[in-house]
């Protein structure tokens, strides 16, 4: 089944699914292409307690926000909201920065 295109509402919805501060505080998990799915949620589910259906679905969403392009959209947002931790919110920052200086395609 194809997946639907993100949009900017699907954007948010996929974030408070994954979890704004989860999204920013495993980001290299999730972007990490090295990793099967599999494996980034079975490091997940250890490091966080979630269920493992839980990480499957975080893992999968995030994966999905990284593929279709919105990585700076989600930090950016991430870092301008007022219900995540203030280190959060500077990770976020200090991520899209970091995504600013990367050639075209670097980004998997």
């Amino acid at each position: 089944m194809a997946r639907t295109p993100m949009t900017v509402d699907k954007l948010k919805r996929e974030l408070r699914s994954i979890g704004k501060a989860c999204f920013v505080k495993y980001f290299d998990l999730f972007a990490d292409p090295s990793l099967s799915d599999s494996e980034a949620a079975d490091r997940l589910r250890r490091k966080e307690g979630y269920t493992a259906k839980s990480c499957r679905s975080r893992v999968s969403k995030a994966r999905g926000v990284i593929k279709d392009g919105w990585t700076e959209r989600a930090l950016v947002d991430i870092s301008a909201s007022k219900n995540v931790p203030q280190e959060i919110a500077e990770r976020a920052r200090e991520l899209a920065s970091e995504l600013k200086f990367q050639p075209p395609g670097a980004q998997s």
